[in-house]
């Protein structure tokens, strides 16, 4: 295998395996007092309204700002009167850029995780961020044990700028620092 062709291979993880599995829920017909108290002491950004395992919708901090608290509206109110009905969701088999695609596509931080209409889990922004040091660890790793790969430094050196005349190029280890070869040959 050469390089272009390792770097070329998807080895994608998927959302099963970075989501939350047990994510916070509330009941569509709990108050807005309650899911306030809820969303304060579990320190979460949002609650899915589930019933029956079936999602409903979601419920943001923003939802009850917006919808409660700035309009004055009484907090008795039930969480199906403000929720957010339509949602996104995505399955558990697709892949983690898939899920970030369409939380940038459509600007949302959270993807409830749904297959065959139950809610499986939850993916958000901080679970992605949180994945791709471990995903870059896992394809060093892969890279380094694959023994037919080339070693690309051993060719002409790292592509790069020199640190002594700032030109771009090959570059090779020097007491120096990265240096072109023009620079080798004169550090001699």
């Amino acid at each position: 295998m050469n390089v272009l062709n390792f770097l070329s291979k998807k080895n994608e993880l998927l959302v099963i395996d970075a989501m939350i599995t047990s994510p916070k829920t509330i009941s569509a017909s709990a108050s807005i007092f309650e899911v306030s108290k809820k969303l304060i002491n579990d320190g979460k950004g949002s609650l899915l309204v589930v019933e029956n395992g079936k999602l409903l919708g979601i419920l943001t901090k923003t939802d009850v700002i917006e919808h409660v608290i700035l309009k004055n509206k009484d907090l008795n109110l039930k969480v199906s009167d403000i929720m957010t009905r339509r949602h996104l969701s995505i399955g558990p088999k697709k892949t983690l850029s898939e899920a970030a695609k369409l939380m940038v596509d459509y600007g949302v931080r959270r993807l409830p995780v749904v297959e065959k209409g139950k809610l499986k889990g939850l993916i958000t922004q901080t679970d992605l961020l949180r994945i791709q040091p471990a995903i870059i660890d896992l394809l060093v790793e892969k890279f380094v044990q694959d023994k037919s790969v080339l070693d690309i430094r051993s060719l002409d050196g790292v592509k790069g700028v020199c640190d002594i005349c700032s030109d771009s190029s090959y570059l090779k280890e020097h007491k120096e620092g990265m240096v072109c070869d023009n620079c080798v040959d004169a550090l001699q």
